[in-house]
């Protein structure tokens, strides 16, 4: 007796209507066509995004906490020596 309440005979999981290799060989071919579709859809957004960079390169190369000027901002440098709070 199956968890479903399918007995015997051949009517497995899908309510009777499939046999149990007729049911595995549905979910085989869904899977797979499922897994075709995601990697479509995953290579197209990969193109898509592709086109859209701005400096072409990786991430990989930039520095991190570099700091991004274009020039008409100045930007503050820490002092040489450092300085100890007082309290007057």
């Amino acid at each position: 007796m199956s968890i479903f309440g399918g007995g015997g005979g051949g009517g497995g999981g899908m309510g009777g209507l499939l046999g149990n290799r007729q049911t595995a060989n549905l979910l085989t071919r869904s899977t797979a066509v499922l897994a075709a579709l995601f990697m479509l859809t995953s290579v197209s957004l990969a193109v898509l995004a592709g086109g859209h960079s701005s400096g072409g390169g990786s991430i990989v190369n930039e520095t991190p906490g570099a700091p991004q000027s274009d020039g008409m901002t100045p930007v503050p440098t820490l002092p040489t020596t450092p300085t100890v709070p007082t309290t007057e």
